[in-house]
């Protein structure tokens, strides 16, 4: 049984950017993830390590986020690749990275990179 698992609006104030001040100062950035996979198992168990343990996920986002990078791209990149490393039964996830409030010249709520992969 195919299902859609999904982790919206994880939070963190890290230090992403080109601009020396976004490495100093640093942003606020929302991590939207979908991971669609066979629920089957954890539906049936109702055991947790049937299923993606969302703290787990929550963990391996963080750290990656500790490390300053210069573009959103490059950072969606990575969180996708560590992911699909840590959990081989996900077939497809949606990953979108968002800077709220980007230094711009004008307003912007955010700006954001979505990305899909697929196995």
């Amino acid at each position: 049984m195919q299902g859609k698992i999904a982790l919206k609006g994880l939070m963190f104030h890290s230090f992403h950017g080109v601009h020396s001040f976004e490495r100093e100062r640093g942003n606020d950035f929302r991590i939207d993830l979908v991971f669609q996979t066979d629920i089957s198992k954890a539906a049936l168990s109702d055991k947790l390590a049937d299923t993606l343990d969302y703290e787990e996920v929550y963990q391996i986002v963080a750290e990656i986020m500790e490390v300053p990078v210069n573009l959103l791209e490059h950072l969606a990149y990575k969180i996708s690749e560590k992911l699909f490393a840590e959990y081989t039964e996900v077939k497809i996830l949606d990953i979108t990275v968002a800077k709220i409030l980007p230094p711009l010249e004008g307003r912007c709520e955010e700006s954001s990179v979505s990305l899909v992969r697929h196995r």
